[in-house]
């Protein structure tokens, strides 16, 4: 079976963590990765414990002024590509709500531009994953915005 891109992503970006080469990483995400590991580790774990890794991103993207959030933002376009429509209830109920305080935040200090970018980025693709679940679903989806 060939590694899904999400397996890439995260094992490449824990193998340092784990190998002891962790300069360039920041707590944050070292943190998150650690609470990652072993639910992650395949696809068929991912599957098993998609709702804790999903409650694991979000609570990471949460975090105000977080170090991870652009490279957990990049793990949540891979994470919908690899869960599929088994994304769309995780998406609807939690991501959304989150990638929508990121960029519209309660306080007054401005979003960077590089997280402004990927999480538009990171839309962008949980559109195009969740299109067909989004499209029966589209009224649910637009009636919470009223």
């Amino acid at each position: 079976m060939q590694m899904k891109m999400w397996e890439k992503i995260l094992v490449t970006s824990m193998r340092p963590l784990y190998g002891g080469r962790t300069a360039k990483i920041s707590q944050d995400f070292r943190d998150f990765a650690r609470g990652c590991k072993g639910l992650v580790e395949n696809v068929p774990l991912l599957c098993i414990h998609q709702e804790n890794v999903v409650n694991k991103i979000v609570a990471s993207l949460e975090k105000p002024n977080s170090l991870a959030q652009e490279p957990v933002l990049d793990l949540v376009s891979q994470l919908a590509r690899d869960l599929s429509n088994d994304f769309f209830p995780h998406f609807i109920s939690k991501i959304f709500p989150v990638l929508v305080s990121i960029l519209v935040p309660q306080s007054k200090t401005p979003v960077p531009a590089n997280i402004i970018e990927k999480c538009f980025h990171t839309f962008a693709y949980c559109f195009k994953f969740c299109r067909q679940k989004l499209m029966e679903n589209i009224d649910d989806f637009f009636g919470q915005f009223r």
